[in-house]
């Protein structure tokens, strides 16, 4: 955490608990005075052991099409621009149906705000754009920080997206499920506390299946 940015800073536990009742504690942060400022928590869900499933045959590759004789050259494909590294629009989509996932998150996340009296959250496109490259992040390190060793919220600042407070979710589990992620973060004070905050506006969602075969969630609140 850069210094000079926070006048105070919180450090609280958040444990949340699977459907098996088991769970692994993440440690929660926040700083909710000074701005920008900036909140995290996260969760672990621990699966039932599962049955491997039978690998299928690979598909086999169709052999190269010879050009017929006195036709054209085929066409060299055009070079692809370069992508930033690190860069929120490295995280495209990753899976059939993500879309409708991020729609039935945003729709228990302001689901959830409504009981409380609290206003409903707009999704914000660039959000989640960067919230997909944190659930890419989470799934090679479990954290807040980043693989390069940076602080979550560095990555809005690569997507050019200000903020005058900002706030991060995660989760984790072997099902892809829009329901269970909001239901354990509302479980958990630290994430709780995240998603009902009154002074967020925006949010974006990424999810992500890592090699594991865990899904990575993540949930990113904005103040601008």
């Amino acid at each position: 955490m850069p210094k000079g940015r926070f006048a105070a800073v919180l450090l609280a536990a958040a444990m949340l608990c699977a459907c098996a009742k088991r769970g692994v504690p993440f440690p929660a942060q926040s700083g909710p005075d000074p701005a920008p400022a900036h909140s995290e928590a996260s969760a672990f869900e621990e699966p039932a052991p599962e049955e491997p499933a039978p690998e299928e045959p690979a598909p086999e590759e169709p052999a190269p099409e010879e050009p017929a004789p006195g036709g054209p050259a085929p066409e060299e494909p055009a070079p692809e621009e370069p992508v930033p590294e690190g860069s929120p629009s490295e995280a495209a989509p990753q899976f059939a149906g993500e879309e409708d996932l991020v729609r039935e998150l945003l729709a228990d996340t302001n689901a959830a705000r409504e009981t409380q009296g609290v206003s409903a959250l707009r999704l914000n496109d660039e959000l989640c754009a960067a919230a997909r490259l944190r659930a890419q992040e989470a799934a090679a390190l479990w954290s807040h920080d980043r693989p390069d060793g940076s602080v979550w919220y560095t990555v809005l600042q690569e997507g050019g997206i200000s903020y005058a407070e900002a706030g991060e979710n995660l989760f984790c589990a072997n099902v892809r499920s829009a329901h269970l992620a909001v239901e354990h973060w509302m479980a958990s004070p630290a994430h709780r506390e995240n998603l009902l905050r009154e002074s967020f506006t925006e949010v974006g969602f990424g999810v992500f299946e890592g090699g594991d075969g865990y899904w990575y969630y993540t949930q990113i609140f904005r103040t601008p």
